[in-house]
């Protein structure tokens, strides 16, 4: 048996896919006393930065773009980058020279298929894709009037965590914003998405949905009635939306095996 410590941010969309985790930790045998459940964040100059909307490009000049990319992102985690270095060396700790010397080199697991994912170059042997960790049994029953549903399409809408929380929004809005968690969710059912993405890793979880084929991404900057409109027939009507969700679903399933 091992004691397991599971750390994430005090809110529904961390805590659900962390509880499920511990739940599995807890049926194999294992201690858990409470990682992180977000988009995949390890530098590779291969990929973009996973707080950008960038597409995926394999030449030098992608390459470039990516690493100006991540050295800004360094720069906005300076503070961060200070204050740890500061405790790791009153701790007589070895030094972190980049971002990736931070995470652990026993194992990093990631709640993503690998085919939800741009081509890399540099994981670590260490690095897992285990598939999404969504459980009902981590979850309040809630209630849903079911008897109204008449098999029409739905719009599923969600926010993320924190967006979630901002009642006056879901005035104005009709679909994803590209929360992992919902793009998830909707891979888990096989499912299209639209993704308006809005801040934090949503627009590099926008991008993915994009690059996998299984949605299609508004910009919020160009968001209008006419393209959502777009957008919502385009993903309701063509095959290929639902193909690519379903093959997604596929590998979620069969991910961490």
């Amino acid at each position: 048996m091992t004691h397991f410590g599971i750390i994430c941010p005090p809110v529904t969309g961390h805590l659900n896919p962390m509880t499920t985790l511990g739940y599995e930790l807890q049926r194999r045998g294992h201690k858990v006393t409470s990682v992180s459940a977000a988009l995949m964040i390890n530098e590779d100059i291969s990929v973009p930065p996973f707080n950008t909307a960038w597409k995926c490009d394999r030449t030098w000049r992608g390459k470039l773009r990516n690493r100006i990319g991540y050295r800004l992102l360094r720069q906005l985690r300076q503070p961060i980058r200070k204050t740890i270095a500061q405790y790791r060396r009153e701790w007589n700790l070895s030094s972190h020279y980049s971002q990736n010397d931070a995470y652990s080199k026993l194992a990093q697991l990631c709640q993503q298929p690998a085919e939800f994912e741009f081509p890399r170059e540099n994981l670590p042997s260490c690095f897992h894709s285990t598939g999404a960790y969504h459980n009902l049994m981590s979850r309040a029953k809630v209630d849903f009037p079911f008897e109204k549903l008449t098999g029409q399409p739905l719009i599923y809408a969600s926010m993320g965590t924190l967006q979630n929380r901002l009642i006056g929004i879901f005035k104005t809005i009709a679909e994803a914003c590209a929360g992992l968690n919902t793009a998830l969710e909707s891979i888990i059912h096989g499912v299209p998405m639209v993704a308006i993405p809005i801040t934090n890793d949503q627009p590099g979880v926008a991008a993915r949905i994009v690059w996998t084929g299984c949605g299609e991404m508004i910009k919020l900057s160009k968001l209008n009635v006419p393209q959502r409109q777009t957008a919502i027939e385009r993903v309701f009507t063509q095959a290929s939306y639902r193909d690519n969700a379903i093959r997604l679903q596929t590998a979620n399933q069969q991910a961490g095996e």
